[in-house]
């Protein structure tokens, strides 16, 4: 049933969504001012998820995730209270002015990026560019070397001076299989990173003896948010050449 702005008559949840909506419950991250939400119809805009969402308290801010036939996205409301009320009353239900059911939970808060100390450079402070150049020079790459991009990336990564350097590769981590024989690390870093932020060496494209993809893949991610969102949105996708992707956490 369609559940009216705050304060009007909601029905019960429609067929078959109450236990969807259970399962998703089980995945919530802990209560927050910031939700997680699925279902939404292609193509809805930002602006119009937040003129829905304003109905049940105040939108603060909406980031919305697209891919052909699904929509979700992460809603922010000004207070505890009443994101709380939104998932106790809307996940399930059809919310006002929209012709289907959402999923509705807590988000899960970022690991990485948005919260908490971060490394240098990000804490306001310059890397040591004398330590980066000795980390770089012990890995093995001269003075002079035309890899000199990655030599300081690799620096940089040996001090922990960039965010997401010791993140683990079981942590907030995706395996992608479907992928075709041409597919490289620059390809699923392309397909992924719109989710959010990836931290360094945390896409790779697994290769077999002749070069070629063998079809399989692994991506890392920041924040748990971003995995669940790219795992929603990618897995299931029909390639042009037929093949069904399959992206699992």
């Amino acid at each position: 049933g369609r559940l009216e702005g705050r304060g009007g008559a909601g029905a019960g949840a429609a067929p078959g969504a109450a236990a969807a909506a259970g399962r998703m419950d089980n995945q919530s991250g802990p209560p927050s001012d910031n939700l997680f939400v699925t279902g939404l119809p292609d193509g809805l805009e930002e602006g119009q998820i937040k003129d829905v969402f304003n109905a049940y308290g105040e939108v603060t801010s909406v980031r919305a995730f697209k891919n052909p036939g699904k929509t979700s996205a992460l809603i922010r409301y000004s207070s505890l209270e009443e994101a709380q009320w939104v998932v106790e009353n809307l996940n399930g239900n059809i919310p006002q002015d929209l012709e289907t059911p959402v999923l509705v939970r807590f988000a899960h808060k970022s690991g990485g990026i948005g919260g908490g100390t971060r490394s240098a450079p990000y804490s306001g402070g310059a890397a040591n560019w004398s330590a980066v150049q000795s980390a770089a020079a012990r890995k093995g790459t001269g003075k002079g070397s035309k890899a000199d991009m990655k030599r300081f990336i690799k620096g940089m990564q040996v001090l922990g001076a960039l965010p997401g350097a010791k993140v683990a590769n079981d942590k907030d981590c995706l395996f992608i299989s479907g992928l075709s024989p041409d597919c490289t690390t620059e390809d699923l870093y392309c397909l992924f990173s719109p989710f959010g932020a990836i931290p360094v060496n945390g896409v790779k494209a697994m290769v077999g003896p002749d070069g070629a993809c063998t079809g399989s893949g692994f991506v890392n991610f920041m924040d748990t948010v971003s995995v669940e969102a790219a795992a929603m949105h990618l897995n299931g996708t029909i390639t042009q050449t037929g093949r069904k992707l399959e992206v699992k956490m």
